[in-house]
């Protein structure tokens, strides 16, 4: 509504704005003339005398201008607009919906960058302020523009964070607040999330329920919706066991609208069950799947070249968004139909090789050739897996022939097994066909590199992991094997190094931690070493008996003695068979003058090693200082019985022979032991088997068989299928690791010839 008022300004009541000046009256209009022409209204009234023609005067400019009010002068400008308040209950409804929007938006937001916490509070803030204005609305009688989608948006953003914080009671609380209220067109489908929040619980048969009520709200034509809820459903059977009850649920999804995890969860449910012929029949479902999405992507290929082919050589293939989209769900299809390929191949047939037949026969009917391909590789990692070498070699060479991308990969396999075999020229030879056919195979230069590391070709083998870590920078093989490289060719700094970015890329390998322990012993650094075998005891390998063994070795260089002897002791619990520590703690228990237990240890290696007279020597020299002349003499005649011209045996013979009053064995034996040492005196080795020479032996033994590492070099191997070789396989075959498998760390075995004999040997038994 418009006015003017009495001193003629304009006015209006539904202006928002008050601009601060005064219009002319209604009806007026400013009149323009031409020049020279007079108004009508004074058109007979006189012009002043004074003013001039300014039609004829030339215009000009004066920097100050012109003064205020003067004829001419500029109007200033006008004056910011100012709201005008209103103060209405409308307004004020309005600015709190916009309040309560921004706390959804803030709790979104939050949300989305994982600070779920923040999240819950801002969407409690929402729920108050939605409350707030509800109130105000019911008070001021406005309940006619009540805004039911800004309620159900703010409760079921608050249901959604309570699910993300874990408070899954208050989410079904406030879900129910939705799905309860008619008013909510989409409610119904809350029970969805309901029915998520059950199956998270492991409520499944509560799970079920809510699905169900679900899908009977939701109309007919929301297929895919249903569908999905459907899978929920089978997913929540297979969950229970109830493997025939999901099987109905995926069937119903592959008859309508098939999607690869149905497909699956079909395959799995009915080979659970046994049911070959329908394993057979789901499989079948499975590649129909793809065979459709793949005579799109295979048209559309077709459209691309030719539309390449009419812009000329300078057109580029295109790869947006949408295509890469494509390939993406395309790997994801490929991956689906492989693990099923290789789950039902077993069962499906007779044996194993008629089942991978079928499933590669059923693949190339139905023109999945590339997937195939894949399965025969898959077949032949099974015979490895299997010990069935040759099968899996005459496997691999079927693809010499074929598709250079698959060719390459069977090369590589090929090259991995004859490795495992110590055919080194074989494996070199299909390792360099393998990179012939593809230069950045990095799991080729790993295998080459391992042949050229057994013929002790270091600096090549070097070489080679690094133009593997130039293909890959996350090949660990090529890592680890660079470090035991490094170590061999003595450049321990660089060998840390690797195993550090190794040990950063897997943290807390076992084996990559043994090593960097290992590199630090060798250099002296027995702290350092200390604390590395300490962690692989405390969380990594507890019940490892090398690396109890380790660092008993360590206390013992340190003159720690009842520390070592306590990781001995567990070293001995856990592998009573290492004949070090036997030896060590045979030793200990010699220093210590505890004569029983040390007997008991040195028995223990007579068992292992029966064709060893040394154990023998050891356990009658602890008789003999426990002064049980009987026993000792009883085990010196067992070992001049094997050994006539053993000195050790014949000389404490003598002794003891003396010590009881037997003159004449005393005589007998004497003879034969002047014999003995004549004979070992023309042979140039009188004292070859004395006591101190066995002593050392152990001591240099105990200390140095902890620097033998774990040993082993990685091969490299397929790398679809599954075949990045485990860092816990040991590959390698040079004298300095013959090694045997221990609690999962490979160690040493074996003793030199050692034993003690005289008392003055007693006291350098233990290792420095």
């Amino acid at each position: 509504m418009s006015y003017i008022d009495g001193n003629g300004a304009f006015q209006s009541t539904d202006d928002d704005y008050d601009f601060g000046q005064s219009y002319p009256a209604e009806g007026y209009a400013p009149e323009v003339y031409n020049s020279g022409e007079v108004a009508p209204a004074a058109a007979n009234a006189a012009a002043p005398a004074d003013r001039p023609m300014t039609s004829i005067k030339a215009a000009g400019f004066t920097a100050g201008g012109k003064p205020q009010g003067a004829p001419g002068a500029t109007r200033p400008p006008a004056p910011a607009l100012v709201k005008k308040a209103d103060s209405s209950p409308e307004a004020a409804a309005r600015e709190l919906e916009k309040k309560v929007n921004q706390f959804i938006e803030e709790s979104a937001i939050a949300s989305s960058q994982g600070q779920h916490k923040l999240a819950l509070e801002k969407a409690k803030e929402g729920v108050k302020k939605e409350k707030q204005l509800a109130r105000q609305r019911e008070q001021n009688g406005i309940l006619d523009v009540m805004n039911l989608e800004l309620t159900y948006a703010v409760y079921f953003n608050l249901a959604n964070q309570f699910h993300k914080n874990g408070l899954y009671q208050e989410a079904i609380s406030t879900y129910n607040l939705i799905v309860k209220n008619k008013q909510y067109a989409l409610g119904g489908r809350m029970r969805v999330n309901m029915g998520n929040i059950y199956y998270e619980q492991k409520k499944y048969p509560a799970a079920i329920k809510q699905y169900r009520m679900a899908i009977d709200q939701i109309p007919n034509t929301a297929k895919d919706l249903r569908f999905k809820i459907m899978r929920n459903i089978g997913n929540s059977f297979i969950a229970l066991g109830q493997y025939q009850d999901a099987v109905q649920a995926f069937e119903t999804i592959m008859e309508s609208s098939g999607d690869y995890r149905s497909g699956l969860n079909l395959v799995l449910c009915n080979f659970a069950l046994g049911q070959i012929e329908k394993v057979k029949t789901s499989f079948g479902l499975l590649i129909g799947i793809r065979n459709q999405s793949k005579h799109d992507r295979e048209r559309d290929e077709e459209e691309q070249e030719a539309n390449a082919d009419a812009e000329g050589d300078s057109a580029v293939a295109p790869n947006d968004s949408l295509r890469q989209e494509i390939r993406e769900r395309q790997r994801f299809a490929d991956k689906y139909i492989i693990m099923a390929a290789k789950l039902i191949a077993p069962v499906v047939e007779s044996s194993m090789s008629a089942g991978f037949d079928y499933v590669v026969d059923t693949l190339r009917v139905t023109k999945n050739k590339d997937l195939a391909s894949e399965i025969e590789i898959s077949k032949a990692l099974t015979y490895m897996k299997n010990k069935e070498v040759e099968k899996a070699i005459a496997t691999l060479k079927e693809f010499e022939k074929r598709d250079e991308g698959i060719a390459a990969s069977a090369a590589t396999n090929l090259s991995f097994l004859y490795f495992l075999e110590a055919e080194y020229k074989l494996a070199d030879k299909y390792a360099s066909v393998a990179l012939k056919a593809d230069r950045y195979n990095a799991k080729a230069y790993v295998n080459k590199g391992n042949c050229f590391y057994v013929r002790g070709k270091f600096d090549e083998a070097k070489e080679m992991y690094q133009e593997a870590l130039s293909c890959e920078a996350d090949c660990v093989e090529a890592l680890y094997n660079l470090g035991l490289t490094c170590k061999r060719m003595n450049q321990i700094e660089k060998a840390l190094q690797y195993y550090a970015k190794l040990q950063a890329m897997i943290p807390n390998h076992p084996e990559v931690v043994f090593q960097i322990a290992a590199l630090h012993e060798e250099q002296g650094d027995l702290k350092s070493a200390e604390r590395e075998f300490k962690m692989l005891i405390k969380s990594l390998v507890p019940a490892d008996p090398q690396i109890q063994a380790r660092l008993g070795s360590i206390y013992a260089k340190n003159d720690d003695d009842l520390q070592a002897l306590q990781y001995y002791m567990e070293s001995y619990r856990y592998f009573p068979a290492d004949l070090n520590v036997i030896s060590w703690l045979g030793a200990y228990y010699v220093k210590s003058e505890v004569y029983e237990k040390a007997v008991d240890f040195f028995r223990r290696a007579a068992q292992l090693e029966p064709s060893e007279i040394k154990w023998q020597l050891m356990i009658a020299s602890c008789y003999r200082r426990m002064r049980s002349f009987q026993q000792a003499m009883e085990l010196y005649i067992a070992v001049h019985d094997k050994d006539p011209y053993n000195i050790e045996a014949l000389r404490y013979l003598v002794q003891i022979c003396t010590t009881l009053g037997l003159v004449q064995d005393q005589q007998d034996y004497m003879i034969k032991l002047r014999t003995a040492e004549q004979s070992h005196l023309n042979q140039g080795q009188a004292e070859g088997d004395s006591a101190d020479a066995l002593v050392g032996g152990i001591r240099k033994k105990a200390d140095a068989d902890g620097k033998a590492g774990p040993g082993g070099i990685r091969g490299g191997g397929y790398s679809r299928e599954a075949p990045k070789s485990s860092l816990r396989d040991k590959y390698d075959t040079s004298s300095e690791f013959k090694q045997k498998e221990v609690g999962g760390i490979k160690k040493k075995i074996g003793v030199e010839d050692e034993d003690f004999g005289d008392d003055d040997g007693a006291d350098a038994l233990l290792p420095l």
